[in-house]
């Protein structure tokens, strides 16, 4: 669901197949995007089966860091996000009661602030660490095939 006003295309499959054969660089870029897309779904089942709500509101800010760290790498500061309680309860599986506790939770240990219209990460490290988090799903690196030799 997107939380402001986007823009979408459709793109007919023929059109992708036809550009994949005039350059396999195309190719590359959506099968690699497709392995990313998969890397972050396990990461989500696991976030939402495995980890308590504490850890999903902790794991979900520092997704959501990570995330905008790779298109606006400049602003390493304290970052707002304009969401509502009641849309991180959807988005995380939660009640938007349940969330509230936890956000509070996360206020008392100084790692966000909120105000109306949404919060603000204040200790990015310490969500890290309290849900565990690795964001190398959303950024992984490629190895060249001579380190994958078994030795």
């Amino acid at each position: 669901m997107a939380l402001t006003p986007v823009r979408v295309a459709y793109i007919l499959p023929q059109a992708i197949n036809a550009l994949e054969r005039t350059d396999p660089m195309v190719g590359h870029a959506l099968a690699w995007c497709s392995l990313v897309e998969q890397a972050i779904l396990r990461a989500w089942i696991v976030n939402m089966g495995r980890r308590h709500a504490l850890e999903r509101v902790a794991h979900l800010f520092c997704e959501l860091s990570e995330r905008l760290a790779m298109i606006a790498p400049d602003g390493q500061g304290p970052r707002f996000y304009p969401l509502t309680q009641e849309e991180i309860a959807d988005t995380l599986g939660l009640t938007p009661v349940h969330v509230n506790r936890v956000l509070q939770d996360l206020r008392s240990r100084a790692m966000i602030t909120s105000r109306r219209g949404g919060l603000t990460v204040l200790d990015l490290v310490g969500l890290q660490r309290l849900a565990g988090f690795n964001g190398a799903y959303l950024r992984p690196q490629t190895v060249p095939v001579a380190e994958l030799a078994i030795a």
